[in-house]
């Protein structure tokens, strides 16, 4: 692990892997599965559980960070070329000489990719004193990543996910499985069969979410709406969001039915980093 300065408020870390596009291929067509992205495939060492991991052999684990980031992007939808195009015109607005290509990834900023870091504000505030049964960030990324439809602003994509966050969670009839988009041997809720516990904390929260972001929606008195999202999101985190949207952080109907949709609003400026406990 590289710590940068405190300052910077950020990590790297760092684990040795070998290429493991023919294994992992070999393994998926073995089983009849996808192998759309077996080409990214690596090997991870593990120090840990395996005693031989100072030899290259077949029994390391796998993994596909550059298969998931593209998969990811994909889920993305027209939601990132809309926002890489309005980024572009930025540019343009401001006497840049530039093109799509010029412009990175990591420079746009989706609904989807908002909607995650929300949630994952909220689980940490929730599990600050049980980080053991905390639902890890692969899972809400996949989760979010499955459940959104594309929802132009970070309220109704937020709304939307937390909606059908279950519904890339299988039950063979005795365990969870979460597969890995890129990989579908590796089973993401691996550890909820051994630790049942962490499967109830992540229910838990998911409704917890659903129960709190869901009021928030449904009211209109700003003095009701902080009180609910300060408990879970932070004072500092709540007033930004107020100030960002001229001192509303909802934009709801005055007399919205039962049956409409939410507008939860969160501003869409840039945000400072804090040190990264998962993808997106």
């Amino acid at each position: 692990r590289l710590d940068y300065a405190d300052g910077a408020q950020f990590h790297m870390d760092i684990v040795p892997s070998v290429p493991n596009s023919e294994g992992r291929r070999r393994l998926l067509e073995a089983s009849y599965l996808d192998t759309a992205f077996a080409d990214t495939a690596i090997a991870i060492t593990d120090n840990e559980v395996l005693p031989q991991y100072l030899q290259n052999t077949d029994d390391w684990p796998s993994s596909n960070p550059q298969g998931y980031a593209e998969w990811f992007t994909a889920r993305m939808g027209d939601a990132f070329l809309r926002k890489r195009d309005r980024i572009l015109e930025e540019m343009k607005s401001q006497n840049t000489t530039a093109s799509i290509e010029d412009i990175p990834t990591y420079r746009v900023r989706t609904p989807l990719q908002s909607a995650i870091m929300i949630l994952k504000r909220h689980r940490d505030t929730m599990f600050t004193d049980d980080a053991t049964n905390k639902p890890i960030s692969i899972i809400i990324s996949t989760l979010a990543a499955h459940a959104y439809h594309g929802e132009d602003t970070i309220g109704l994509a937020l709304l939307s996910i937390l909606a059908r966050m279950k519904d890339a969670i299988e039950f063979d009839g005795r365990r969870y499985i979460i597969k890995n988009p890129t990989d579908a041997l590796e089973n993401f809720a691996d550890k909820w069969e051994e630790y049942p516990e962490r499967e109830q904390a992540f229910s838990s929260w998911l409704e917890k979410a659903r129960d709190e972001f869901l009021n928030v929606g449904l009211l209109t008195e700003y003095g009701q709406i902080t009180s609910i999202l300060e408990n879970r999101m932070g004072h500092e985190l709540t007033e930004k969001a107020r100030n960002s949207l001229g001192g509303s952080l909802l934009a709801t109907a005055t007399a919205a039915s039962a049956t409409s949709a939410p507008n939860i609003s969160f501003g869409d400026e840039a945000r400072k980093p804090k040190k990264p406990d998962g993808f997106a």
